[in-house]
């Protein structure tokens, strides 16, 4: 539709030739008066943000360039109420509005505003005037305004002031000094001077003016005299349009030196200079060089080699001690070239040693061979020590290398000497060794002749009056003449099992004990043993536990511990033994080598002479004895020791000189079933059994003529040899069916454990009983239960007749006797 004064108007006029005017509050178009159709045309054709309103609604009418104002208002705002578009800053526009439909113009610049027009508040500023728009008859019917918003250059402004502000609070407060000076020439047009244009207080304060007193001056009545070469250098700087760095003393007048930058000032004719006083630095340069010229001259004055190095420890000058040993020349061994003259062998041990200090800025030393020139090395020892920055960063390197040769060798012989000296002493060690040795031994020997001799004595003696008492029909004399010599083979074989206690070697046959029998069955031999001037007192513990043990060697223990308590108590005493229950931590028995848990305890206690610390330290040692000579082998306690330790518990002693001594005996406590106590009284007369066929094999002929006999009595048919070789002959005749194999362990040509495992083989199911006096391979595990025993010598015949009449009962069992 062709409206004449809204045929244009770009965009805002094609919104409003389209917009339905009808429904709006200023009516069709063709009803428009003509003032507003004239302002609307002048409007539209307008380039500047422009808008109007119109009635008493305020309808806002604008052109294309108040768009951008709007910002996402448009195009909601056209032909809508003013109020509606600007709603967060009506209270601040309608006054202005209504002076205007008042008939009263307004004009504001940079309004400051805060408008919402791009989905945020933002600050905005505007310069705008208010026309008001009369009617032809004189009433106001709106107003006309012609608006520019001023607020990138509001911006733009205030960043200005900023940084001027910035600029000028550096140029007040920065501690160079700093000038702008304009070139002053003569009429040829040659530079003679400069006059100041602006200076900083720094640069004023440099040169002792007031502030603000520099500005006008000249360089020359600043300066006198002026440096020429100053004059030449800002000179310079202006006719080529280069800037200049350069340091400058102004001489004896003022006796300080300055680093100044020069560049060509953004106005022609102009020089920007700027001053920086390093008077301090130059003082430390001058005294640097003094002090580098002292070291060199101390250092090419020492004996030793002199050297230093840069901060990453690369080496940069030698003193002349260096050249004159290598016979290099000035500048073969700067760097890493040094390493050409250490000997190959040295070279990485002295690598990584310097490397090493170098990263750690520790102080480095390092011994290794430096080659002379003529090719020969000798021993050298290299120090260097940081030398540091007033920053605390490392400024160089200073070493020094010192002929070590002479002490090497030295060192060398001594070492030599004292290798010889060392093996001088190890041989007289030795010799002390073997003669403590030999004097243990002859104890030892002595104390066990005194014991076998007496014990010989008693059987010999028996045996002879047992003869004699035959012959002349003496029965019951020969008797007890019998019963004297045995009782006498008895300790003679408790006194071999005391040895072979003492070096953990006897074949033990545990088995569940109860400590508080053993004692009461032992409370008779005990009070024979002590005599009647030594009170015994027997506590038992009520609830006591069962230990794992070898009965005998534990009986031999308690006799050992009272015979050493009865000892103890020469002018008598009291005597104590008690069993209880103990358990033990790890931190009690970490020095005994024993686990924790828990124990059985058997305590021996005397309140006689009691012991020294050094001797109780000394007591478990063998062969160590207080005893006279000949009267004690210096086993017993070792004895104990040894059985304790074997049965996997330990011993503990407690002695205080002149109070007395306990010993207590820990033994592990036992949990499986508890075997019938075993009794001490007389053997009962020896029981015939079924008839069996028995192997004997003994190189000792008495030993197995003994036990044949022995096996004859009990009614079983009897074979032997004499070696394992006959022994595995008569398994393999075909003429014989052996029922039980009895060997000994130690036996030439076959041992018994290689006899019996080839007799096995050959006749599955063989029961065999292993004996044994002592040897290495005599510690081994039986099982009865597969018919393979091991019985220790001596033995009685009583011994020996269980374990027969046990393993040919299995037989009769397994149905494999020979009839």
């Amino acid at each position: 539709m062709k409206t004449g004064f809204l045929d244009d108007g770009g965009k805002t006029g094609a919104l409003l030739r389209s917009h339905p005017w009808t429904r709006s509050g200023l009516g069709p178009i063709e009803q428009w008066p003509d003032s507003l159709r004239t302002v609307v045309s002048l409007m539209l054709d307008s380039p500047c943000p422009t808008f109007l309103l119109w009635g008493e609604q305020r309808i806002c009418l604008y052109n294309d360039g108040y768009i951008p104002l709007l910002g996402k208002r448009h195009p909601a705002a056209l032909a809508a109420p003013f109020r509606q578009t600007w709603p967060e800053i009506w209270d601040e526009l309608s006054p202005l509005i209504d002076r205007a439909y008042a008939g009263t113009s307004t004009f504001l610049e940079d309004l400051p505003l805060l408008v919402e027009r791009n989905g945020f508040r933002e600050q905005v500023y505007f310069t705008f005037s208010y026309s008001p728009l009369r009617e032809p008859q004189g009433g106001v019917a709106g107003l006309f305004c012609t608006c520019t918003e001023t607020t990138g250059r509001r911006q733009a402004e205030a960043a200005l002031r900023y940084n001027e502000a910035r600029w000028r609070s550096l140029f007040e407060h920065m501690q160079e000094g700093f000038f702008v000076a304009e070139a002053l020439r003569d009429a040829q047009g040659t530079i003679v001077d400069f006059r100041l244009v602006e200076a900083n207080p720094a640069f004023e304060a440099q040169r002792g003016f007031e502030p603000g007193t520099a500005p006008g001056r000249s360089i020359r009545e600043m300066l006198p005299p002026v440096p020429v070469a100053l004059l030449h250098a800002y000179a310079e700087v202006l006719e080529s349009g280069q800037p200049r760095q350069f340091e400058i003393d102004l001489g004896p007048a003022n006796g300080r030196w300055y680093e100044v930058r020069a560049r060509p000032a953004e106005y022609a004719d102009r020089v920007a200079v700027m001053f920086l006083d390093i008077t301090a630095r130059k003082k430390a340069e001058v005294a640097l060089r003094r002090s580098e010229v002292q070291f060199r001259r101390l250092a090419q004055a020492m004996p030793d080699q002199a050297w230093t190095a840069r901060p990453d420890g690369a080496l940069d000058w030698f003193n002349d001690r260096v050249y004159d040993y290598t016979g290099r020349t000035v500048g073969d061994l700067q760097g890493d070239r040094w390493r050409s003259i250490v000997h190959a062998d040295d070279r990485p041990a002295a690598e990584a040693s310097w490397a090493r200090a170098v990263v750690s800025e520790a102080p480095y030393q390092a011994e290794f061979r430096l080659r002379r020139a003529d090719g020969a090395y000798r021993w050298h020892i290299a120090r260097a020590l940081p030398i540091l920055a007033e920053d605390g960063s490392i400024d160089r390197w200073i070493g020094t290398n010192t002929d070590i040769e002479t002490q090497k060798r030295a060192a060398e012989l001594l070492e030599l000497r004292i290798a010889q000296r060392s093996r001088e002493l190890e041989k007289a060690n030795e010799e002390l060794r073997q003669s403590q040795k030999m004097e243990a031994v002859g104890q030892l020997t002595g104390g066990i002749a005194h014991d076998f001799n007496n014990l010989l004595t008693g059987v010999i003696i028996g045996l002879e009056l047992m003869q004699a008492r035959l012959t002349q029909g003496r029965r019951d004399e020969a008797e007890r003449c019998a019963g004297m010599a045995m009782q006498s083979a008895q300790r003679a074989a408790a006194l071999t099992h005391r040895l072979l206690a003492f070096s953990r070697r006897q074949p033990l046959e545990p088995r569940a004990v109860c400590v508080n029998e053993l004692i009461r069955s032992m409370k008779e031999l005990i009070g024979r043993t002590i005599g009647p001037s030594i009170q015994l007192d027997m506590c038992e513990c009520a609830g006591l536990w069962t230990t794992h043990c070898d009965l005998n060697q534990l009986e031999n223990t308690l006799l050992n511990l009272v015979i050493n308590a009865r000892d103890a108590m020469p002018d008598g005493g009291r005597l104590t033994i008690a069993a209880c229950n103990r358990e033990v931590g790890a931190e009690t028995l970490a020095q005994h080598g024993a686990g924790p848990g828990e124990y059985v305890c058997l305590t021996v206690s005397d309140d006689g002479v009691g012991m020294t610390p050094e001797t109780a330290a000394r007591v478990f040692e063998p062969f160590y004895t207080t005893k006279p000579i000949g009267r004690g082998t210096g086993l017993g306690l070792s004895m104990v020791y040894g059985f304790a330790r074997q049965s996997g518990g330990y011993v503990q002693l407690d002695s205080q000189l002149g109070v007395g001594t306990d010993v207590s005996v820990y033994l592990p406590r036992y949990h499986g079933a508890v075997e019938e106590s075993p009794s001490y009284k007389a053997q009962a007369p020896l029981p015939r059994a079924a008839s069996r066929t028995v192997l004997v094999v003994d190189d000792e002929p008495q030993v197995r003529e003994l036990i044949a006999a022995l096996l004859r009595d009990l009614g079983h048919r009897c074979l032997q040899a004499a070696d394992g070789p006959d022994g595995l002959e008569v398994i393999c005749s075909p003429a014989h069916v052996v029922d039980l194999l009895i060997t000994d362990v130690g036996l030439p040509g076959l041992s018994g454990r290689q006899l019996a495992a080839r007799a096995r083989e050959l006749q599955p199911g063989l029961k065999v009983l292993f004996i044994t006096g002592y040897a290495d391979d005599a510690i081994f595990d039986v099982d009865a239960a597969s018919g393979v025993e091991l019985l220790n010598k001596p033995f009685t015949t009583a011994e020996l007749a269980a374990r027969v009449r046990r393993l040919t009962a299995a037989v009769e069992t397994a149905g494999t006797h020979n009839g």
